[in-house]
């Protein structure tokens, strides 16, 4: 199940500016959803649930998993959550960054097709010098 950028952008944008102590998901859900309405859907609660779950790999937010609940808890400054904001996916500049790399990578291929262009004629000239039954002599000058 794939987060959308929206959605990403806008959990980070609501983290940056609370702080939760010891807090369950619910809770945070709620207070995101009166933020942002337009994921209140059962189809973004599991994403919602899921992006808050890797951030607290990621050691942004602390899970306390002690309780029958989880309880999650800011573990990160404003300007973290603000860097992962720009680090969010953008289309477009994946897009350019990926048509570079091609481009880039493309034109290494060829240097490295003319190599071995070469190479391979260097094979046959000594091939076809070793097979030679008269041997190379050099004049005297």
């Amino acid at each position: 199940m794939k987060v959308t950028p929206s959605l990403k952008q806008n959990i980070l944008i609501y983290l940056s500016r609370n702080t939760f102590e010891k807090s369950e998901f619910k809770y945070i859900y709620e207070g995101f959803i009166q933020i942002f309405p337009e994921f209140k859907s059962k189809k973004h609660y599991q994403k919602i649930y899921q992006m808050i779950r890797e951030l607290g790999e990621l050691q942004l937010l602390k899970i306390d998993k002690s309780g029958c609940t989880y309880k999650y808890s800011t573990n990160a400054d404003r300007k973290k959550f603000l860097g992962l904001l720009e680090l969010s996916y953008d289309k477009s500049a994946l897009q350019k960054q990926l048509l570079v790399d091609y481009h880039q990578k493309n034109s290494e291929l060829h240097k490295i097709k003319a190599e071995l262009e070469i190479f391979n004629k260097y094979l046959l000239c000594t091939r076809q010098i070793s097979q030679n039954p008269y041997p190379i002599r050099v004049l005297p000058s």
